[in-house]
């Protein structure tokens, strides 16, 4: 926090942002003061899975050519957004392509493209279920390590949609071989470890808080150390330092308004979000039934990872939405039988309820980024986000016409208002590799999986 000189170093935001201990409230007034302001903004990962297939195959893929086409019924929820996707047909296979695959071998393989580790098959079902590992890291994790430097959480992997608090068998998440990251199921959890101040009561109006004159001298020396930059830059460089200075008078109007009022804020940027009273029916509501509440705990988690990720809290950050061979009935769809049920039973239950997931999942998500202000874009511009499934054919435990959505704009590295289609089968490792090359990862293979290397409609 202070340099060699001794005195505090408000060179940049993020010193700032932890000398006053204003992060969650500060980021989006105060821009950077180093000569990487002008730079793009920080790239970031988001990558939403659902489990179990996706019901009718043809009613998922678009339809149409790269530049003029429709959204599968499926996923008509997503025509809105059509100009910030990049859609892909149904030529993407996952590795175990051969026949029927057992779906936790499936969900170990889709992020991380590794032959997973199982028990023999003449073992019961769950004991395979919970025995099965990926034997490599995940490509959240990998990437992680490369744009999550500095950042308080180098990664999140936040569930809903199961009632087990063992997920290691359904993992998707890897740090390495046999090491999976159980998603985080209960929201309060997540909520407490990301926002551990958020809760402290407000001071009473017309009184001080503890740190009220620590922040008025902050604020006053980031006013005289941008005030005197001024002095030795240009006129382009003075007017954006001049407009340093108004984001800082304005947040500190701000901040004494909020404090005043003892309340919180609204708008886009880095904001913690709200979560449900804490008591016994509203934790049941977060963690124990997504047969009734699964539309609300998707939404919470994208509440919190995006108010994180505007916050830089961190950059990577993985949704698990189900657990794969869930044993609950959807009954918000009127569903009686446990998703894995219709999964194999009711293909046309399973699309409605992919659609819901994808509608009230993945584009809220999308819908919260593009509301979210990075600078002089926004969290989706910065982003490189996509969703996927274990299966395609949940029925056939079929990994054949891996489902993938792709989405944002990747700091630049992405052209989106597509869809691709490539005149030929094609490995979805192919997309984790263009994933990692999205990141600056000089790679042309990933995992155990062989394959063709990028996709150069990617351009990375």
């Amino acid at each position: 926090m202070r340099n060699r000189c001794g005195a505090l170093d408000f060179s940049n935001r993020r010193s700032f942002l932890r000398a006053t201990g204003l992060g969650m409230a500060a980021a989006p007034f105060i821009p950077l003061l180093e000569a990487q302001a002008e730079a793009a903004p920080q790239q970031r990962l988001v990558i939403m899975v659902g489990s179990n297939g996706i019901g009718n195959v043809s009613q998922f893929y678009p339809t149409g050519d790269t530049t003029n086409f429709t959204m599968g019924s499926t996923t008509k929820s997503l025509e809105p957004l059509k100009q910030h996707l990049i859609c892909f047909g149904s030529e993407f296979d996952g590795r175990i392509d051969g026949g029927p695959i057992p779906h936790p071998e499936s969900a170990a393989n889709l992020l991380t493209a590794t032959d997973p580790d199982s028990p023999p098959e003449s073992q019961d079902p769950e004991t395979r279920n919970n025995g099965t590992r990926a034997t490599g890291p995940s490509v959240d994790q990998v990437i992680a390590k490369q744009i999550g430097k500095g950042t308080r959480f180098e990664s999140l992997a936040l569930g809903c949609g199961s009632i087990s608090a063992n997920l290691l068998g359904g993992s998707i998440v890897y740090r390495g071989s046999k090491d999976p990251i159980v998603a985080e199921l209960d929201a309060f959890v997540t909520f407490d470890r990301l926002f551990p101040n958020i809760m402290a009561p407000p001071t009473t109006p017309g009184t001080k808080g503890p740190r009220d004159g620590d922040d008025a001298v902050l604020f006053d020396a980031v006013a005289k150390g941008v005030g005197s930059i001024r002095k030795r830059v240009g006129a382009e460089d003075a007017r954006r330092l001049d407009a340093h200075l108004d984001s800082i008078n304005s947040l500190r109007t701000r901040l004494a308004t909020m404090q005043q009022s003892g309340g919180g804020t609204s708008g886009v940027g880095c904001v913690a979000p709200m979560t449900p009273p804490r008591d016994n029916n509203s934790r049941t509501f977060q963690t124990k039934n997504p047969a009734i509440f699964l539309k609300e705990i998707m939404q919470v988690n994208v509440d919190m990872a995006v108010a994180a990720m505007a916050c830089d809290l961190t950059r990577v950050v993985v949704f698990q939405v189900g657990a794969t061979t869930a044993l609950w009935p959807p009954a918000f769809m009127a569903l009686r039988q446990t998703l894995h049920e219709v999964s194999h039973q009711d293909p046309t239950g399973m699309t409605r309820y992919t659609a819901f997931t994808i509608e009230h999942g993945f584009k809220y998500l999308l819908d919260k980024m593009k509301a979210s202000t990075d600078g002089t874009s926004t969290l989706l511009d910065s982003s490189a986000v996509f969703w996927s499934n274990e299966f395609a054919d949940g029925n056939a435990h079929s990994m054949k016409s891996l489902p993938i959505i792709a989405a944002g704009g990747a700091g630049g590295k992405w052209k989106t208002g597509r869809f691709l289609r490539f005149g030929r089968r094609r490995r979805h490792v192919d997309f984790l590799v263009s994933l990692c090359r999205t990141f600056g990862l000089n790679v042309n293979t990933f995992g155990q999986d062989p394959t063709a290397g990028p996709i150069a409609e990617l351009g990375v």
